[in-house]
């Protein structure tokens, strides 16, 4: 859903913010917390995040969109550091749009 600051009401914008941030940050922690309780200690274990190449060009029409891709990749490094001495690997991937030749 597109949310242009200069193009949307206030309420409008607070709903983007909350249901973007809502799916793509907060689920993707969510689902994490529940799955590190059963991940082996011997490294195999991995968590691999998806994220966007807009975490890192800016979205203008959806910048709650950028934003929360960008947390995305915080919290894979938060996760890292906090996890890897326990033999869980941490990795974000950003997703970029295919466009045929």
């Amino acid at each position: 859903m597109t949310h242009e600051i200069d193009k949307v009401t206030y309420a409008q914008w607070q709903q983007a913010w909350a249901d973007t941030l809502g799916v793509n940050l907060v689920g993707a922690a969510n689902v994490t917390w529940c799955a590190v309780r059963h991940m082996p200690r011997d490294g195999s274990a991995r968590i691999v995040n998806v994220g966007s190449r807009g975490a890192f060009r800016g979205e203008p029409k959806c910048p709650a969109y950028g934003a929360s891709r960008a947390a995305l990749a915080a919290f894979g490094q938060s996760l890292a550091k906090a996890l890897g001495s326990s033999g869980v690997t941490v990795t974000t991937v950003a997703r970029a749009s295919w466009r045929p030749t």
